[in-house]
């Protein structure tokens, strides 16, 4: 035990005299470089920059008060020569050095160099403006020897005036009225200015209201309104008529309403701004009519060939547009129309009765309706138009369908217009007998394109038609129905029908040979001259043509649609148990 103390005694003594050594060998690191700062005037610190001298591996920056005994430092390492020293007091000048150091010795002979930080913030700042100046006088309790004061107001608009004195008072000119200014008062020198002084606010005059605007209303007579001001203020409005009636109003916002304005006046109204001091000179003149009176004799003449009722009256004090409305008994929204002059049209929803009324307006406000007055129209078109075309044998039937209307005697008019075979000399027109059945159906030819409406009618006339309902009835007999070959093989051939979607071939026992949407088709195993063929589509199928062995054109085909298209036009239809039949 005895030894190993003795071991590590010995080993010590030898670290320490090794450390006398290496101090008593190592050099003094030499003094910083050109030590030099800039001052923050906003945080009140300095930034100390220095170069690296010989022998220094580490810096600590130095600022000593001049008076008062303050002292602070930041320190640095070569790699970087420079530091901040923050928490500088305002008003006063510091003496600055810079200490080199390694890890044995420092060296506290570098140069000096002197700042002085920002003179301190302002105290008891005043601020005052007068009634119709756009001036603000500022003053101070004056800050020790500072040669310079700056002045600064912002408005609540962000603009900026400001002004600068070696007195204790500074007159800030250009200042707007109706505004809050911010006021800041800081020192100066040829170094830095102070801290800003604590901010005070100050309202200049008020102006003149801007914007203003009535907006006229029935109930409550007229609404007086002005652009808002950013400072507190009071208002006065003085509305004056042609008729020498002065209303007034007050308020602490920016709208006031002139009650009880008689109807159909002019007048003029102005707006003037007060506070506690001043009271600003009166708003430009705003002129606005009262809401005009309630036109008087209403009269309707209902025309039932135009389904519109037209409606006059006599012209109202003040009014410049009319608006006309008819309001549908059963609810809904009310019909309008907006005219110049003392009379209108409306166009009515047919099969109602409404009561009728008119109002005046001056582009403003609009006067209370007029008594009303009630009056009729025409039946409503039919509704939810339904049609299906039926084969009966070689007849096809057009039977249609609808929703009548729930106007008292009315009855209803079926029409149908198409093109026999889409010929544009073959047309067809047929027409009903008025009617107070809600269907009706009409014997059609083949091959036709047609569409089918129905309207309504009353003794105050015929209501529109429905949208029309488009529609195809089944396919003529494929024409020049022919063959080539014989009983063993053979190939069916025919026209195209219109409309025809498939092709059916069959036997003598109508039996289907083949079906096809193509105009030929092979057979085998069959007499030829026995075969005929049918066209067909979604509505339904053709009566047969017999296939022959020319390729002739039918005279007897030919013939029979001539005779079809005649008497068309020759046609009458008469009821026989609800069905129609067509007689030639």
């Amino acid at each position: 035990m005895f030894d190993l103390v003795l071991r590590i005694r010995t080993q010590l003594s030898i670290w320490l005299n090794k450390d006398r050594m290496a101090r008593r060998n190592s050099p003094v690191p030499c003094a910083a470089l050109n030590p030099k700062g800039s001052l923050d005037c906003v945080t009140n610190s300095a930034w100390v920059s220095w170069d690296n001298s010989a022998g220094s591996l580490s810096y600590m920056a130095v600022a000593e008060a001049m008076t008062g005994g303050h002292r602070i430092n930041c320190t640095a390492l070569r790699s970087d020569p420079s530091c901040n020293i923050p928490d500088l007091k305002c008003g006063t000048k510091y003496i600055f050095h810079v200490m080199a150091a390694n890890a044995y010795c420092q060296n506290h002979n570098s140069s000096t160099f002197m700042l002085e930080t920002g003179y301190c913030a302002m105290e008891n700042i005043t601020a005052v403006t007068e009634c119709g100046s756009n001036r603000i006088l500022v003053s101070w309790q004056m800050a020790g020897e500072s040669p310079l004061y700056l002045v600064t107001a912002e408005g609540h608009d962000q603009t900026l005036i400001s002004c600068n004195s070696t007195e204790d008072y500074c007159e800030l000119e250009g200042a707007d009225c109706g505004m809050r200014y911010t006021v800041v008062v800081s020192a100066s020198s040829d170094k830095c200015r102070s801290l800003r002084s604590p901010p005070i606010q100050v309202n200049t005059a008020p102006c003149v209201p801007s914007g203003v605007a009535v907006a006229v209303t029935c109930e409550a007579g007229a609404a007086v309104s002005w652009s808002p001001s950013a400072m507190d203020a009071s208002f006065l409005v003085t509305a004056t008529g042609a008729s020498g009636d002065v209303r007034t109003c007050e308020a602490s916002h920016t709208n006031c309403t002139l009650a009880g304005l008689p109807c159909g006046e002019m007048y003029t109204v102005n707006v003037t701004a007060s506070d506690d001091n001043c009271t600003s000179q009166p708003s430009a003149d705003f002129f606005f009519q009262t809401v005009p009176c309630s036109p008087t004799g209403l009269s309707v003449d209902y025309q039932c060939e135009t389904g519109l009722a037209v409606l006059s009256w006599t012209a109202s004090d003040g009014g410049v547009e009319y608006y006309s409305y008819a309001h549908d008994t059963a609810g809904g929204d009310p019909l309008s129309c907006t005219t110049t002059v003392t009379t209108c049209a409306i166009p009515l929803d047919c099969g109602s009765v409404y009561n009728f009324s008119v109002m005046a307006s001056d582009g403003h406000c609009n006067s209370s309706h007029s008594a009303p007055l009630q009056a009729g129209a025409v039946p409503c078109t039919p509704t939810g138009l339904k049609v299906r075309v039926r084969v009966i044998g070689n007849q096809q039937l057009a039977m249609s369908w609808w929703t009548g209307s729930d106007c008292p005697g009315v009855e209803y008019l079926a029409r149908v217009t198409g093109r026999i075979e889409d010929h544009p000399h073959a047309l067809l027109e047929m027409l009903s007998y008025p009617t107070e059945r809600l269907y009706f159906e009409f014997p059609m030819p083949c091959g036709t394109a047609f569409n089918l409406t129905v309207s309504a009618q009353s003794g105050s006339g015929v209501s529109d038609p429905t949208e029309p309902f488009n529609g195809v009835t089944a396919p003529c007999p494929p024409a020049s129905a022919r063959f080539s070959g014989d009983s063993q093989a053979a190939t069916v051939q025919w026209d195209a029908a219109v409309f025809a979607t498939q092709y059916t071939v069959y036997d003598s026992a109508h039996a289907a040979v083949c079906s096809t949407a193509s105009l030929s088709c092979p057979v085998s195993g069959v007499d030829p001259t026995s075969l005929a063929v049918t066209a067909s589509n979604a509505v339904g199928e053709s009566g047969p043509s017999n296939v022959t062995g020319m390729h002739v054109a039918s005279l007897l085909n030919i013939y029979v649609l001539y005779m079809l298209v005649l008497n068309i036009y020759k046609q009458f239809a008469f009821p026989v148990n609800d069905c129609f039949c067509l007689c030639l």
